[in-house]
């Protein structure tokens, strides 16, 4: 394709043709205008709106296809909370090649709301159930083979889930009708993981459905598929979203039909190849010689042979650094005053560090399951510890941030969680690196994180305990004195 570049008079009949950022316009958003913004200042870019490759090489095409938008460099983004009410944007950060202009414009709303979105009420405020129950309820009986649903006649059906026969329908509903299944704990949306289900819905069908049940106060809710409601719903507000709705009333029996169920569907699966760069730290050209070798056997441990086990070990660390990167929980917990040391190990406590024997293909190659479920913990302990040592640095909560207190602690963490993770998941035997395997569920997070509350709130912390011990044999001793044991923080 020609180099195309615009000159400072084509510029300005652009803007005289647009005189509103596209994005502004596209969202109704105050102050759309340029009024204040310099084009030698480059506070506007001029982006194609169509890619410029379906476009082709005429000047002329090219030229009317440009819009003109907001770029101010120290202004506000779509990422930043108060972008939409501010006077002076940069719209055009964040794009890239990677979308058109359309696009762009419901990819930054999407973007500016995730900020706010933990569940389907974020996106649905104020639906008055107490006041008109009946706009909200439904009754299904689940006892005929058939039952009447929204005009529609939907076939009961049946399946053997977790030893047990269970009933349910499969159809579609609005999502004015879904609400919260807080007795079931589902996770509350991650806005990294809601944003690429809500980008990949821009494109792809809902393939997988939200799991729900019909609560007592007959209103439908969602016990499983947070992220995918959420990411539905923002894309797509006018449609009505793929459900299976079971005859499950208790939540001990629905927590057990989704540790069976989850992780066996899911909405994107990435190819083997992928997945192993994504996750593991492979090099492209490492990947390329072990596939072309071993073909769909290739692993990670085939692919890094003669590599040796502390340069392995760096590879996975970087990696698994490299997918927190995002969350800034490393930058957070230094500055809350746990060392660099201690972060590795952390790490390498909950991942594993050494090279899969698994092929990159084998269902148990957890690698993906891994980032997701370490995600997850440092979730936990931000919230549950770091925060609050934040609030009161001087505390003496802040010792457990120190390294022989740390280490031990986590030692205990993960031995009282290991027979939970074991027992939620229906694993053979308790994981080598708890983070290493099938993605948690619900009930296994809600377990770790009362566990983290729970060393947040142990005595050991309280002021006048001696906490001045840095070798592990009086680190061990002192914590064992205070209670703080795998008993304790396992205990309801």
């Amino acid at each position: 394709m020609a180099r195309f570049t615009t000159s400072k008079k084509q510029k300005e009949a652009l803007l005289a043709k647009w005189p509103e950022c596209y994005v502004c316009k596209g969202l109704d958003l105050p102050d759309s205008s340029f009024a204040g913004y310099s084009l030698a200042g480059k506070d506007i870019e001029f982006d194609h709106w169509q890619a410029a490759s379906l476009v082709g090489d005429d000047q002329g095409a090219l030229l009317q296809n440009l819009r003109p938008i907001h770029a101010a460099s120290e202004a506000p983004s779509p990422e930043d909370p108060e972008w939409a009410q501010s006077s002076r944007r940069n719209c055009h950060k964040g794009k890239g090649n990677k979308y058109d202009g359309q696009q762009w414009v419901t990819v930054a709303k999407i973007i500016h709301r995730l900020q706010s979105i933990r569940f389907i009420e974020d996106l649905i405020p104020d639906r008055p159930f107490d006041k008109e129950p009946d706009r909200f309820t439904v009754d299904i009986d689940f006892s005929k083979d058939e039952v009447q649903f929204q005009k529609q006649v939907l076939p009961v059906q049946s399946q053997r889930v977790a030893g047990k026969d269970w009933r349910y329908i499969s159809t579609t509903v609005s999502a004015h009708l879904l609400w919260t299944d807080h007795g079931a704990q589902p996770r509350k949306a991650n806005t990294k993981r809601l944003r690429e289900v809500a980008e990949d819905l821009l494109v792809h069908p809902l393939l997988t459905p939200v799991v729900c049940r019909v609560g007592e106060d007959g209103r439908i809710l969602v016990s499983d598929g947070n992220h995918r409601l959420c990411g539905f719903y923002l894309v797509r507000p006018n449609d009505k979203i793929p459900v299976t709705i079971w005859d499950i009333p208790t939540v001990p029996d629905l927590l057990d039909v989704l540790a069976s169920a989850h992780d066996k569907l899911t909405q994107q699966k990435y190819q083997f190849t992928d997945k192993a760069l994504k996750y593991s730290g492979l090099a492209q050209e490492e990947l390329d010689a072990a596939t072309a070798k071993y073909g769909q056997k290739a692993s990670e441990k085939l692919a890094w042979q003669g590599m040796t086990s502390a340069d392995v070990r760096v590879r996975i660390q970087g990696q698994v650094d490299k997918q927190l990167q995002e969350f800034k929980f490393r930058e957070k917990w230094m500055q809350a005053g746990l060392t660099d040391g201690s972060w590795k190990f952390f790490l390498g406590h909950y991942c594993k560090m050494t090279a899969v024997d698994k092929p990159f293909d084998d269902p148990e190659y957890y690698r993906e399951a891994e980032a997701e479920n370490i995600t997850r913990l440092c979730e936990i302990f931000d919230e549950e510890l770091i925060d609050y040592i934040l609030k009161e640095p001087h505390s003496g909560l802040a010792d457990s941030l120190k390294t022989k207190w740390w280490a031990e602690g986590h030692r205990q963490f993960s031995g009282a969680l290991g027979s939970s993770v074991r027992d939620i998941l229906a694993l053979p035997q308790v994981p080598e690196r708890l983070a290493y395997t099938n993605v948690w569920t619900d009930s296994v997070l809600t377990r770790m994180r009362s566990a983290a509350v729970k060393w947040r709130k142990s005595p050991l912390w309280r002021p006048g305990v001696d906490r001045t011990a840095n070798n592990e044999p009086q680190v061990k001793t002192a914590m064992f004195s205070e209670g703080f044991s795998e008993r304790y923080l396992n205990a309801d």
